[in-house]
């Protein structure tokens, strides 16, 4: 995938908004409630689960990391990484 800091921040803020951005409904609320929902029985990578394209914070995980449980994240191969905390309805994106 290939986009701007701006258009991803866009995505994570959509995301976090239970689809919606500048009151428009992009994704089906449960849509996305799927999307952010653990998919593995246990977490066989660790303390984290994974949700569909998002590693997600468990309880001990978020401790370790300084964020709340349910925060989403994920890195990219050439220096990118971002994180999304919907309890603090936080969006950070680093691009190097």
């Amino acid at each position: 995938m290939s986009s701007t800091a701006f258009d991803y921040a866009v995505f994570l803020q959509m995301l976090l908004n239970k689809g919606s951005y500048n009151g428009k409904q992009i994704l089906g609320r449960r849509t996305v409630e799927l999307m952010l929902s653990p998919q593995l029985a246990e977490n066989l990578f660790g303390d984290d689960n994974f949700c569909l394209g998002f590693a997600l914070a468990s309880k001990r995980s978020a401790n370790l990391k300084m964020l709340n449980e349910g925060s989403f994240a994920w890195g990219g191969y050439f220096g990118t990484t971002y994180w999304a905390d919907p309890k603090e309805k936080l969006v950070c994106l680093i691009m190097t």
